[in-house]
């Protein structure tokens, strides 16, 4: 194998173990580092890895954060390197780009290892994701566009993902999903908290845009994971709250596989 895959790898399989990968083992894939190439970024074997990295329920935030402190991840995806560092002057954020990026993902791992009460609800929408590393996608890729600044950095990330997406051999399907879950990972946090997610023709609209009720999962799910890593109390439970009672609206106009009961109806709210 080249040594692309072999880092990937190495990453894949401490992640498996529930294990970091060794300082000298970073040190190692810091020094190959300068043979990245874009045919290198492009090699299906070294995406396949990441992708199955991605997919895994717990410790991707480790290995995602190790990745980045080697400088992996950044020469693997530059318009991650563009992120890396910046930081945005504005009240509502604690951190840095790339380290609010990570901790959304971070969020997921927690959702996938939590079994607390209150959490029951978005663990129901999260166990029947067909493809996780999706939802990890968007979560690496839903603040790119801050790197071009300006206001619109949902737009703007959204037209980075369909290069990424090829890089990693993504199909047509999985890159529009993730081109919108980009542009609008705003969509549901804004809607929950200034308008009356009550009103019939809002709803609809709102259905009608998102399009299907995998999609509203991977956006809801990411939507609670990017409120809850902007900064200490960020997100408290009346928030939750009120995105899960919007996603339960925005269900109702969605028109559900014939077999697939409304999750819902399965699983008490908070």
């Amino acid at each position: 194998e080249a040594w692309l895959e072999l880092a990937m790898r190495a990453y894949l399989h401490a992640t498996r173990l529930g294990i970091r990968v060794s300082q000298e083992v970073g040190s190692g894939i810091r020094e190959q580092l300068p043979r990245m190439t874009d045919e290198t970024r492009r090699r299906p074997e070294a995406a396949r890895i990441f992708l199955e990295l991605l997919s895994r329920r717990t410790g991707v935030f480790y290995a995602l954060r190790a990745m980045r402190d080697s400088g992996l991840l950044g020469e693997y995806l530059p318009e991650f390197a563009e992120i890396q560092g910046l930081v945005i002057q504005d009240v509502f954020h604690d951190f840095s780009v790339d380290e609010h990026t990570l901790f959304v993902c971070d969020k997921i791992d927690r959702f996938f290892e939590s079994s607390e009460a209150n959490e029951r609800f978005r663990r129901s929408v999260l166990d029947r994701l067909k493809k996780p590393e999706i939802l990890r996608l968007s979560c690496l890729f839903h603040d790119l566009g801050k790197s071009r600044g300006g206001p619109g950095h949902s737009k703007r990330g959204a037209l980075m993902v369909p290069l990424i997406c090829e890089r990693l051999g993504l199909s047509s399907a999985d890159t529009k999903t993730l081109i919108f879950l980009v542009e609008q990972h705003l969509l549901l946090s804004r809607t929950s908290s200034r308008r009356d997610p009550g009103e019939g023709g809002l709803l609809q609209e709102l259905a009608q845009k998102i399009g299907s009720r995998e999609r509203l999962d991977l956006l809801y799910l990411l939507t609670c994971a990017d409120s809850m890593a902007v900064g200490s109390g960020s997100f408290p439970n009346w928030k939750d709250e009120l995105l899960a009672e919007l996603y339960r609206r925005v269900d109702q106009y969605l028109e559900p596989p014939a077999d697939l009961k409304p999750l819902w109806e399965k699983a008490p709210l908070l």
